[in-house]
Parts: C-alpha cells; sequence; structure tokens
C-alpha cells in the first residue's frame, strides 16, 4: 500500500513486522507448496478456512497418530520446533487457523515464491496490461516505504528465509531495526503459538511500542510548553 500510494506513510505511525514473507528468492517451492499451489488451480475465489473445515480437521482428530502426522505435515511448511509447541492447542489451532485467507492470497505468495518477484498478483497477460500498463506486474518499490519499521524473523522459518529479510530489510525506506530470534527452532508458526513467545519476541516489541509511546508524550509535552499561553486579562466592570 504504501509503496503505490506514498501518501499513506504519513497515517501510519511505526509498523512492527513478525516473520515478513516478502521477498521468497530463497524459499523452496518444497512439495507441500507444489501441492497447494495444484490444489488451488481450482480455488480462485474459495477460502482456504473451507478447505481446513473438511476432511483435513477430520483427520487431525481422529487419533493422536493422526494428529501428529498433521502436526508434521504443518511443520513441512512451517518449520519444525516440538520444544516450543504445545499440543494441547492443536484443537485450538486447529479451529482458528487459517482464519480470513482466501485462496488468492495463497497463490499471491506461490507466486512470488516461484518467480522471486514481490509485486501484485499476476493475472492473464492482458488483464495485466490493462491493470498494471505492463504484461508483467511491476515490483514494489520498497524504498517508497518510509514508515518506521522494525522486523522480527527467524533462522527455522521455511516461508521467511533470513536472507530475505535482510534483502527487505535494506530496500526499506525508513528501516528501524531487526531482530532476530536468539532460538534456532523458531519457526513461523511460532510467533503466535510458541509456549515461550512472550519472552522471545512479545516482550521487546513492547518495549519498542513504549519508546515510541514516550517520544509522543514528550513531543507532546513540548508542543504544549512552547505554546504562547495567553495573559488573563482583568475584568471590566
Amino acid at each position: 500500500m504504501c509503496s503505490r500510494r506514498p501518501e499513506y506513510n504519513k497515517k501510519v505511525i511505526m509498523m512492527q513486522a513478525m516473520a515478513p514473507a516478502v521477498y521468497a528468492s530463497e524459499t523452496e517451492e518444497h512439495p507441500y507448496i507444489r501441492a497447494i499451489n495444484l490444489y488451488f488451480r481450482s480455488l480462485v475465489g474459495s477460502s482456504v478456512t473451507e478447505m481446513f473445515n473438511g476432511e483435513f480437521r477430520f483427520l487431525c482428530r481422529m487419533t493422536e497418530e493422526t494428529e501428529r502426522l498433521c502436526i508434521e505435515a504443518v511443520f513441512g511448511i512451517v518449520g519444525r520446533n516440538w520444544n516450543e509447541f504445545n499440543r494441547k492447542m492443536f484443537p485450538v489451532i486447529l479451529g482458528h487457523y487459517p482464519a480470513g485467507v482466501a485462496a488468492k492470497q495463497v497463490k499471491h505468495f506461490i507466486q512470488i515464491i516461484k518467480y522471486g518477484r514481490f509485486a501484485p498478483y499476476s493475472y492473464s497477460s492482458n488483464k495485466n496490461l490493462a491493470l498494471y500498463k505492463e504484461h508483467i506486474p511491476p515490483r514494489y518499490n520498497l524504498s517508497l516505504v518510509t514508515v518506521p519499521t522494525y522486523v522480527y524473523y527467524s533462522s527455522n522459518d521455511l516461508l521467511c528465509h533470513p536472507s530475505d529479510v535482510e534483502a527487505m530489510y535494506k530496500d526499506l525506506g525508513n528501516p528501524k531495526g531487526k531482530y532476530l530470534i536468539p532460538m534456532e527452532e523458531f519457526n513461523h508458526m511460532d510467533f503466535l503459538w510458541a509456549m515461550n513467545v512472550r519472552k522471545l519476541v512479545y516482550a521487546r516489541m513492547l518495549r519498542v511500542l513504549g519508546k515510541i509511546k514516550d517520544h509522543k508524550k514528550g513531543n507532546s509535552t513540548n508542543s504544549l510548553a512552547n505554546k504562547n499561553v495567553p495573559q488573563n486579562r482583568r475584568r471590566r466592570r
């Protein structure tokens, strides 16, 4: 949004990006991704949630063994980390994840992986020409994103490779800080579900938010102090 509509940069105070899957030159198009791609070719307007509401969730809830197989399937996409995964939470995760994700969004991400370009969704050549004035969608220019941005990423994220995150960070118009999670096994899903995510990620994010809040409060106080306060005039009787 901010690269295509730079005027929106002024409307955002700050961005804290967890596992930003933006560049994907190092992301492998592994068998799970290829299988999902084949499945989604017939789901242009469908929701990913609809797919998970059926056989997949039923299979995962049959026995402990099928549940483990389902978890391994998820790990095959996001990275394996049994130490931080609370297995008792898996039924809850199945009930809410993925939520609000359309098949088109997943297909767009697969395009980014396949072609190695962070660009808008690619339709047919003719439709691209009508929408973007080019046969191939133009890359997003991240240097136009001037919102102060902090990035959090991990080494075991199969959807968001560290080198891709660092390349994206360099291209941003106003990068303020990047933080590699100090746990080698930390994966893409752990940013939401890891048992120690509060200590590993959220505490740091809250400190950053606190600094911004204090900075804004200080500026507000200074602006009030610098205002010329009119002296009270004596009332005439």
